[in-house]
């Protein structure tokens, strides 16, 4: 896993890049976004060995503004746009890219949870109370 965790932990760090030019938005404003704080986001993208939990993972990657599945969908394009080319590109996959797949699903499954899960809670909630006056 360290060097798939490598690979997608350069991807977001490249998508955070972009935000930041584009959108002007700062590591802060991405956590706030997402859920989570900057020292998470910080962590996330200086790790070079292990990933942060799928929970930390998917708030960054919603903090980008962008489902977890489209993350992944832009990983596997720029590895089909690398392949065959320069084998120094940062988003060169080495194994096989089923396993990305995999993941990507693993954490669409989380996010389609978590949605079923938050419209539970607000269809659960009661009502807003009269008030008396």
């Amino acid at each position: 896993m360290g060097s798939k965790w490598k690979q997608i932990r350069d991807h977001y760090r490249e998508l955070l890049r972009l935000a930041k030019r584009t959108q002007n938005r700062t590591q802060t404003q991405v956590a706030a976004a997402g859920g989570t704080t900057q020292s998470a986001i910080s962590k996330l993208i200086h790790n070079n060995n292990l990933g942060p939990s799928v929970e930390e993972f998917v708030n960054a990657v919603e903090g980008l503004g962008i489902p977890v599945s489209e993350f992944f969908r832009r990983l596997e394009e720029a590895n089909h746009a690398t392949r065959g080319h320069d084998v120094d590109v940062a988003f060169f996959l080495s194994e096989d890219e089923t396993d990305l797949r995999a993941l990507a699903r693993i954490f669409q499954r989380m996010v389609d949870r978590r949605i079923r899960v938050a419209h539970e809670r607000k269809a659960n909630r009661p009502k807003g109370r009269k008030r008396s006056g």
